[in-house]
């Protein structure tokens, strides 16, 4: 056996009681609430998604943060289980060497009903800044902006040269629109055309210019001095 292949065998076997010992660490929290029988069904579901690709600490998060909750056991697995078959379809779609975060934005946003071929596209053409877009796109959602709407708008947006934080101020010109009495889709509705034409996304309110506007300090009259 070659010198080389020797040492990676003593590095395995040097290294997987460390790394097994920290896998069952961050499990720790959780054998209050599962039994034995659902902490080794929820190993398996690691198991399987690790063996796709699946960061660990997504699937784990989601157990804690179900059993912090007050959920049940059963609740808890389900979840977990629901959410490896969603990273798994982001996975499948995105491709390897994408980090824990793309995985999980991607994944909520197909869970949203966002087209694929939007999340691929995103993610071919901004590597490293989609996650922040398909938040964006979550954040239209939120503010009661329809699916195909809301995905078109961040759509022209990318076209438009629109990156990283740039996108996150949709969702709040949409929000400034609807408080100012436009509809939800009124408002996604000209972020769009604006952002088509080149302006402004939302252009400055008559009130807001009167409200940045100076005022001129007050004419001061001479009042007649006494015995004048």
């Amino acid at each position: 056996m070659k010198p080389r292949a020797v040492s990676l065998l003593i590095a395995v076997a040097v290294f997987a009681p460390a790394i097994s010992l920290a896998q069952e660490d961050d499990l720790t929290r959780l054998r209050p609430t599962l039994s034995v029988q659902q902490m080794q069904r929820l190993q398996a579901v690691l198991r399987q998604a690790a063996s796709a690709g699946i960061p660990r600490s997504l699937l784990v998060d989601k157990a804690v943060e179900g059993v912090a909750k007050g959920m049940s056991a059963e609740v808890v697995l389900g979840a977990v289980s629901q959410l490896a078959t969603e990273l798994r379809v982001a996975v499948r779609l995105l491709g390897p060497g994408v980090d824990a975060y793309g995985l999980e934005k991607a994944a909520d946003a197909l869970r949203h009903g966002v087209s694929p071929d939007l999340v691929g596209a995103l993610a071919d053409e901004h590597p490293r800044e989609f996650p922040v877009m398909l938040q964006a796109l979550e954040d239209l959602l939120h503010e009661g902006v329809a699916l195909a709407e809301a995905q078109a708008v961040v759509r022209e947006a990318s076209t438009r040269g629109y990156r990283g934080d740039q996108v996150l101020t949709l969702p709040a010109a949409v929000r400034r629109l609807i408080r100012d009495g436009a509809s939800p889709a009124q408002a996604a509705s000209s972020v769009r055309q604006n952002l088509r034409l080149g302006r402004p996304i939302v252009p400055p309110s008559p009130g807001l210019t009167r409200e940045l506007t100076p005022r001129s300090p007050p004419l001061r009259r001479n009042r007649p001095r006494p015995g004048g």
